[in-house]
This record gives structure tokens, sequence and C-alpha cells, in this order.
């Protein structure tokens, strides 16, 4: 009722006032009693008669709807650290913690790390040759991957025999291309966590060292002589050509450093940028300290930056000092830096051993002199 209205009573249930009849706005259509308990009407509804409250609860519904308009009403949210497993792997789903995180990824890295201990010619040639371990256990309906115990080892025994024999007579292959493909199949079965399956196979190697016998040994290759080395340069005549130094720098080089052609040859297939040697790696010195020309230098530093028995690539740094006589390795250096200087400055980084084409010097082409003149 409002104020000061003389119908207004003191304690009990609202009356009826005549102040609604004088304002029929705030007046429903069907009155009704509001009882303790009852709830608020719902919006857009007529509010009861009897409840003094009516207007203010519109006008609060009316604010609620305007401040919430198009939103729904608000959920509680769980933080990811109180849903226990569930919610750490919905965290770890969205934001990575760490470079290498769940087992997918740590069985990766495991891999990777364990093949990079071999060098990728190795990892290449072991690909290759497993093929033909592939193609021999697919004809005979088998896996490749063998598991060998105490009660089938006798028969996995003459899996290996028959294959040995297989690569020696249906498809010629020497002993040490046998043994690859053995080592192939060996480092295939440790990778994957399981034991070597002719650990404890004596046959299999018996059967390798008959197969040498029979063969016989391959041609003896006989060593390099200064002799032979003087002969060639006067056929060679590094003085009058780049292509004559550039032979004679390399047989110098090989001979006095005692180089695998690999370590001082630009590779011929592959990505070996560690291997070859580059205008970098040849430094002319004077009395120990490092000059400009081989011409003023008695002494040659050769810095080997990969190795067939340097699996890590660690580097090797050897030197030689300048020899009376023809045959010198300082001397070699000088000439070939004489006609091509650029190779110690913005070639420097580029393979050393090149034609004057730009080709680089192969292995066939060291021979050929050697051998004419051992023949």
């Amino acid at each position: 009722d409002r104020p000061g209205d003389p119908n207004r009573r003191v304690g009990g249930g609202p009356a009826a006032s005549s102040w609604f009849n004088a304002n029929p706005a705030w007046k429903a259509e069907e009155p009704t009693v509001a009882k303790r308990g009852d709830t608020a009407s719902a919006p857009g509804q007529p509010c009861s008669t009897r409840d003094p409250n009516c207007a203010l609860r519109r006008i609060l519904e009316e604010q609620r709807r305007c401040k919430h308009a198009g939103a729904g009403p608000k959920q509680s949210v769980t933080p990811f650290h109180l849903k226990g497993p569930e919610g750490a792997k919905e965290f770890h789903s969205r934001q990575r913690v760490a470079p290498i995180q769940g087992r997918e990824e740590l069985e990766d890295e495991k891999a990777r790390v364990i093949l990079a201990r071999m060098a990728d010619s190795t990892q290449k040639t072991y690909a290759n040759q497993l093929r033909w371990w592939e193609l021999f256990c697919r004809r005979r309906d088998l896996d490749p991957i063998r598991v060998v115990d105490d009660r089938n080892r006798a028969d996995e025994e003459q899996l290996f025999l028959d294959y040995v024999v297989h690569s020696a007579t249906n498809v010629p292959r020497s002993e040490s291309t046998i043994k690859t493909r053995l080592a192939a199949i060996r480092a295939l079965h440790v990778n994957l966590g399981l034991n070597d399956p002719m650990a404890s196979m004596k046959r299999v190697d018996l059967l390798l060292q008959g197969y040498a016998r029979l063969r016989g040994s391959p041609m003896r290759r006989h060593p390099v002589t200064p002799a032979m080395l003087r002969w060639i340069r006067s056929g060679i005549r590094p003085e009058a050509s780049l292509d004559g130094a550039t032979l004679w720098a390399a047989l110098m080089l090989g001979f006095f450093f005692l180089l695998r052609a690999s370590e001082y040859l630009a590779p011929e297939a592959g990505n070996q940028a560690a291997k070859g040697i580059r205008g970098a790696d040849l430094t002319p010195r004077s009395q120990g300290t490092p000059v400009r020309s081989f011409a003023l230098a008695d002494e040659v530093v050769l810095t080997i930056r990969g190795s067939k028995t340097d699996q890590l690539n660690e580097g090797n740094v050897k030197n030689h000092f300048r020899a009376e006589g023809s045959l010198c390795v300082v001397e070699a250096l000088q000439l070939l830096q004489t006609r091509a200087p650029e190779r110690w400055y913005h070639e420097q980084h580029d393979p050393l051993l090149r034609w004057a084409n730009g080709k680089p010097l192969r292995r066939r082409e060291i021979q050929a002199p050697i051998m004419q003149e051992a023949t």
C-alpha cells in the first residue's frame, strides 16, 4: 500500500487499496495473493496486486535482461591442474613445455640418435643391402625380423646359411659384400632392441671363411715408390699447365700425408661436406708463422676435417716441411697456387683439386698414371 494511506494496516497480510484503482497500469488482470515462499513472476508476466515489491521486481528484471543481452548464464570453470590426469592431457595438448614430450616423440628421438652413431654413408650402404635380405625372406614368406632363442636356433641358422650360399652363388658377390649384408642384418635387429640373431652361429663364419679360401685373395696392391713418382712427374709436367699442377699436387698430398682418396678428393656422391681438401684447409707457414703464399713458406699445415677413421668428424691436423729435390709437397702446392690463386681466396671453401674445366679430380684419374707407370 502507498505510504500514508488510511487503509494501511500494521501486521497481517497485505490489503487491497483504492490507490490501485487510481493507477490501473499497476493492476494485474487476475489478482492473486502472494504467499511466503512464492517466487517472483516470470519476466513479461503481470505481478500480483498483493505484492508490494512488484514494481521493484519488474525494474530489476529489466535491468538484468539488458545487462546480459545475448549471453547465457555463466558456468563454473575448473582449472586444468585440478582435473587430475585428464587436465594434464588437456594442458599438454595445447601447450609445449619441453622439446620432446609424449611417448611417440621419445621413440622417434631414440631411434634418430641410435642411427646417428653410424655415418651417413654407412646407413645408406646398410639400407641398400637390407633390401636383398627382405627380398630373400619375402620369397619364402618369412618375416625379415628374426627372433632367435634356444628352441628355434637350429632352424634359424639354416636360414642364414642359405642366405650366404644364395648371395655367393645365385647372385655372386664377394666375401666382403656378404659380410656387409650380414652386418646390416645385425644392425637392424640391435637398433630395434633385439639380440643379434647370429650371435652364436659359428657355422655362418666358417662358411664365409670357406668361400674366401676357395676364391682366393684379391690382387695385391703394391706401394708407390719415389722412383715411380719421378717418372710420373716427367710425363705430366706440372709447371706447364693447370691440369698438370692439379694432378701433381694430388699425388704429393696423398703420398706425403698418407691420405685415403676420400680424405683429399671431393666426394663422388652423397652429402659429405666434411670430406675433400679445400684451399682453406692448407696453410703455408714460414718459421712457424702463417704467410700468404707457398712461395714464401717452408712448411704446410693440413687440416683433415673428416675421415673414415674419424667417425665423429673431430678433425686432425698434420704438417710437412719443404724438401729438396723434385718430390716436395710444398713445391707442388706452390705450383698449383701460382696457376689458380683464387682457390685460396674467394674459392677457398670449394674443393681444391679441380681440373681447369671445374670438374673435381676423381680416384680413377689418380690411379691411371700410377698404373701406367707400374705396367
